[in-house]
C-alpha cells in the first residue's frame, strides 16, 4: 500500500503543478492564433512567391539587353542598277565581332530579303550618300568617309554551290578577324 500512496500522491501533485499553471482560455487561443498567423504567412509566403520569378524575369530582361546589340536605322533604299533593296543602319563604333555577327543574324531572321549596309557613323549627308551608294558614283569625299565608317554589308553573295546570304566585310575596319566575320547566315 505504501507504493500506491507515492503513486497516487504523484499523480495528486503532478495535477496541483497542472492546474497551478492553467493560463486563460483567451491566452491560449491568442497563442493558437499567432502562431497559426505565422504559419498561414509562411504557406502563403511558399505558394504564391513571385520574387523568385521576378529575379528570373529580371535576369532574362538583362540577358536580352546585354544579348541587344544597339543600332539606329538611317533609312531604306533601292538600287535600280542592281535591282535590289538596302538598309543603312549605324552601329557603335567598339562593336566587337561577335556583337557584329550577332546583329547580322537578328537583322537577317527579321528580314531574310533586306540587304544591309552596317556604318559606325551617320554619313554627313545621307541623301548624297544614298546617291553614291545607289549609282555606284565616284565621290572620293563619300568614298573617303566609306574606307574609315563602312563597316560591313549583309548581302545575298554568288558562290560556286549556289547563292549565300552572307555577312561581308567593307572598309577598313583591319581590327576584325574577316575570317571570323564573314559568315554564312
Amino acid at each position: 500500500m505504501g507504493k500506491t500512496n507515492k503513486k497516487a500522491e504523484a499523480v495528486n501533485s503532478t495535477q496541483s503543478e497542472v492546474k497551478k499553471k492553467n493560463f486563460p482560455v483567451w491566452v491560449i487561443v491568442l497563442i493558437i492564433l499567432i502562431s497559426l498567423g505565422g504559419c498561414v504567412a509562411c504557406i502563403n509566403k511558399l505558394g504564391n512567391d513571385e520574387s523568385g520569378d521576378q529575379v528570373k524575369e529580371t535576369e532574362q530582361q538583362e540577358k536580352e539587353e546585354e544579348d541587344n546589340v544597339d543600332y539606329e536605322v538611317l533609312g531604306e533604299y533601292r538600287n535600280e542598277g542592281l535591282n535590289t533593296n538596302w538598309t543603312a543602319i549605324t552601329v557603335a563604333s567598339d562593336i566587337t565581332e561577335e556583337e557584329l555577327v550577332e546583329l547580322a543574324r537578328k537583322l537577317h531572321s527579321e528580314n531574310s530579303e533586306m540587304r544591309y549596309n552596317i556604318l559606325d557613323a551617320k554619313p554627313s549627308s545621307f541623301s548624297k550618300w544614298k546617291k553614291t551608294e545607289t549609282e555606284n558614283l565616284i565621290n572620293e569625299s563619300i568614298n573617303n568617309w566609306n574606307e574609315k565608317h563602312y563597316i560591313a554589308i549583309i548581302n545575298l553573295m554568288f558562290h560556286k554551290d549556289g547563292n549565300k546570304w552572307q555577312l561581308v566585310p567593307m572598309g577598313l575596319k583591319t581590327e576584325f578577324d574577316w575570317d571570323k566575320i564573314s559568315v554564312d547566315l
